[in-house]
């Protein structure tokens, strides 16, 4: 069986020109060299080498091994190469399922700030609503699930990422504006834009003002909270969303202040536990949670 060492040898005699050079190359003795290549000979069944006058003179099958050497550690290089990236977490792919606030205005600057050491990484970001985020992790569909709901099957490792706090968004010319906390009652009679029936924010936040009985006029409903911030921007109402949506570099223009009293979303980390594992969701994983908190200011974090 042909060697790595006797291919070594060879390649290194031919891009030298003798035993001597070689050797030195390989920091080989000349005879073992010399062995290398006798050996490969016998191996191969044909001559390599012509002895001329102490001189090797490469046969014409010698030019034609070298071309399939070449190709073959440059096949080497590049396993090398890959198995650096993967230890390094530099290459893969990575398939991410994450609600639409966290889809839209969070994860883009995540995954973007991740990949800068990892250009060679693929993260595909699929956005949709928590409850088919959790369907998506029980039938391993995803690699990370980024959700509002917990979801509590065998198939799935579920844990709180972050907890952060609702916020009223509102023009900077409005009344209210200018102010560190807004009480639901200061909220009384406005003109709101309210998330859709089937979003769980929706819930959340309808309990609050429920509970101290404050009423608000509902001049419109929108299933994203991008949108319900775009209504704000046109002056429709004021509204309350989540703190991600919030605070997206896309909002900077409105005045955001956290509720009271104060309605908490808990955005939950869905990892499937029979996907394969990979250095490289591990490595994003843990990024994500040290690095979450950064794009979001302290007062919008419960701890």
């Amino acid at each position: 069986m042909i060697s790595a060492r006797q291919l070594e040898a060879f390649k290194a005699v031919m891009e030298t020109g003798s035993i001597s050079r070689a050797a030195d190359v390989l920091y080989l003795t000349q005879p073992a060299v010399s062995k290398l290549i006798s050996g490969l000979e016998e191996t191969v069944g044909f001559q390599l080498f012509r002895r001329e006058r102490q001189r090797l003179i490469p046969t014409a099958e010698a030019g034609v091994f070298l071309e399939e050497v070449d190709a073959l550690f440059s096949s080497f290089s590049r396993l090398e190469q890959l198995a650096g990236d993967l230890r390094m977490t530099a290459t893969g792919s990575l398939n991410i399922a994450a609600l639409p606030s966290a889809g839209v205005n969070l994860l883009p600057r995540v995954i973007t700030d991740f990949q800068v050491e990892r250009p060679r990484a693929s993260l595909a970001l699929r956005i949709r609503s928590s409850p088919k985020i959790g369907e998506m992790a029980i039938s391993q569909q995803c690699d990370v699930g980024i959700s509002l709901l917990p979801v509590d099957h065998p198939a799935v490792h579920s844990e709180l990422l972050v907890r952060g706090r609702a916020i009223v968004v509102l023009p900077r010319s409005h009344r209210l504006a200018g102010q560190d906390i807004l009480q639901a009652e200061q909220l009384r009679g406005e003109n709101f834009i309210s998330l859709g029936e089937d979003d769980r924010s929706r819930h959340l936040i309808d309990e609050v003002f429920d509970r101290v009985g404050v009423s608000r006029v509902i001049v419109t409903k929108t299933s994203l909270s991008m949108a319900a911030c775009e209504f704000v921007r046109c002056g429709a109402g004021i509204s309350v969303i989540d703190p991600i949506t919030a605070f997206a570099a896309t909002n900077s223009d409105l005045e955001r202040i956290p509720l009271e009293p104060a309605v908490y979303f808990d955005v939950r980390l869905l990892l499937p536990r029979e996907r394969r594992p990979s250095q490289l969701r591990e490595s994003f994983v843990s990024y994500l949670k040290q690095h979450i908190t950064d794009y979001l200011p302290e007062y919008a974090i419960s701890r």
